[in-house]
């Protein structure tokens, strides 16, 4: 499974489960909404420790020594290296 492959499923399966919690939290009790942000954690965490398969540099932050910032989409080129992200 390539890098971007793993993100997309990590996106819509949050998404998804995300929907629900939501709509048990509004519908049943408020406390759904618990696990909901562990949710966002646990999924938050996963898709910024993806990372390029040749340099090993995390896909979603920004060229190393420049100023850190997260990207929201997966870049064709690795920052890093330049290697093809698939």
């Amino acid at each position: 499974m390539t890098v971007r492959q793993k993100y997309y499923a990590a996106v819509v399966s949050w998404f998804g489960a995300g929907m629900v919690l939501l709509v048990l939290s509004l519908e049943i009790t408020p406390w759904f909404v618990v696990p909901l942000v562990i949710l966002m954690i646990i999924f938050g965490s996963y898709t910024m420790s993806l990372k390029c398969w040749r340099c090993g540099h995390p896909v979603l932050r920004g060229r190393p020594g420049d100023f850190w910032y997260v990207q929201a989409w997966i870049p064709a080129q690795c920052v890093s290296c330049g290697a093809q992200l698939k």
